[in-house]
């Protein structure tokens, strides 16, 4: 395959993820369907939604679900994540110190630093990446059509470049990497 973001011969690639929470769990482990790496349940609870079935629930405050230190995102060359998420209410008055709202997943590389956070406000998706200095920093918005009590599916894949897709669409591609994670250069997305 040849795209944008390179060539692939295809042994590269798996079909299986790495890493699979369906986040339907009660109690306080969250599974991981391919017995690598389970979570641990703070604060959210079980939910029975009408559309989904059985879901985690986040308060907005501080809920969340911990997979400790995964070796497997420390400044990896490329990744996909991807998600379904209804947001009830856009609590925009909470941003992390990167700016970025209703916080989906985040990676860090300690207790007080973030290096990579994927978020929303509004009808927009937010997503911070670390660069390695403050000079290239910076939070990107991309207007995405997210709305409250509507189940969206995210996915963001990032490589030679990241793409993000909303409920099956192509939303945006824009930021060019050049030496992982910690090395993102954030461009505007057109």
């Amino acid at each position: 395959a040849v795209n944008s973001g390179g060539v692939s011969l295809g042994d590269a690639l798996s079909s299986t993820p790495l890493f699979d929470w369906p986040l339907n769990d009660t109690g306080s482990t969250v599974s991981d369907l391919q017995g690598i790496a389970p979570g641990t349940i703070v604060g959210a609870t079980s939910f029975l939604d009408p559309t989904r079935g059985a879901v985690l629930r986040f308060d907005g405050s501080d809920d969340y679900v911990s997979f400790g230190d995964r070796d497997e995102m420390d400044s990896p060359d490329r990744f996909t994540i991807s998600l379904w998420f209804k947001r009830e209410q856009d609590l925009s008055d909470r941003s992390t110190n990167h700016a970025v709202d209703n916080i989906l997943v985040a990676q860090s590389s300690s207790n007080s630093n973030d290096n990579f956070e994927l978020g929303t406000d509004g009808t927009f998706v937010e997503i911070y990446a670390d660069s390695g200095t403050a000079a290239t920093d910076a939070t990107v918005r991309v207007e995405a059509g997210i709305t409250d009590g509507v189940w969206h599916h995210m996915a963001l894949s990032y490589g030679n470049e990241m793409t993000l897709y909303v409920d099956g669409t192509k939303v945006s591609t824009g930021l060019s990497t050049t030496e992982g994670l910690k090395a993102v250069q954030c461009l505007p997305f057109p």
